[in-house]
């Protein structure tokens, strides 16, 4: 009996360190963007972890994903209508517990990347050839893993990978030469009409 209760006590420890408990703020809160047709866009984030430092592994922007049994990352059904470029791959993102590291709190998109500031989760490109109106839809996805200290000092990671998402989108618009052009003409029109009735 007490051997079933040492596994038992054995197994809620195990359990219970590799629950993750991360939380991730995306910028802006609510995940919705703009962005017109051949343009980068993407979100800054925050990740910690109340009692684990975390490591960041990668990010992804996906149709959906499901993080009990997550797909091979990163996701295989990412979001269609343009390309997602991982910024983890040039940042190192370190968190301590209760301490979430602020590197990536802002988009940057500088290319090449591997020389200049790009900052967030990554970046999206959004195809040519996406209509204005289009709603681009899915969600952000952060792989991380968790140490029981500083990893860059002698931390041992906890499991595996852990996952977590929050909700995102990008709503395509004009182009701002489009928007200037069509008000441009919307002037020109008004200032025909007002010519017009002045004549009358």
């Amino acid at each position: 009996m007490k051997r079933v209760l040492q596994g038992v006590l054995l197994l809620l420890t195990l359990v219970s360190v590799c629950t993750a408990t991360a939380t991730l703020t995306l910028n802006p809160v609510n995940g919705a963007i703009t962005g017109a047709p051949g343009q980068t866009v993407g979100w800054g984030y925050t990740i910690s972890d109340d009692t684990r430092w975390l490591v960041v592994a990668g990010t992804g922007f996906c149709s959906s994903f499901n993080t009990s049994t997550p797909d091979p990352f990163p996701c295989t059904n990412p979001v269609p209508g343009g390309s997602y470029l991982d910024f983890s791959l040039f940042n190192f993102i370190l968190s301590a517990p209760n301490s979430p590291d602020t590197s990536q709190m802002t988009f940057s998109y500088n290319p090449p990347c591997s020389t200049g500031p790009c900052t967030g989760t990554g970046g999206y490109t959004i195809n040519s050839n996406v209509p204005s109106g289009t709603l681009l839809s899915g969600v952000i996805v952060v792989d991380y893993n968790l140490f029981d200290g500083d990893p860059t000092n002698g931390g041992t990671q906890f499991g595996g990978d852990f996952f977590i998402t929050m909700n995102a989108s990008i709503l395509v618009v004009p182009e701002p030469g489009t928007w200037l052009l069509m008000g441009s003409a919307l002037a020109g029109l008004g200032l025909a009409r007002f010519r017009r009735r002045k004549q009358s």
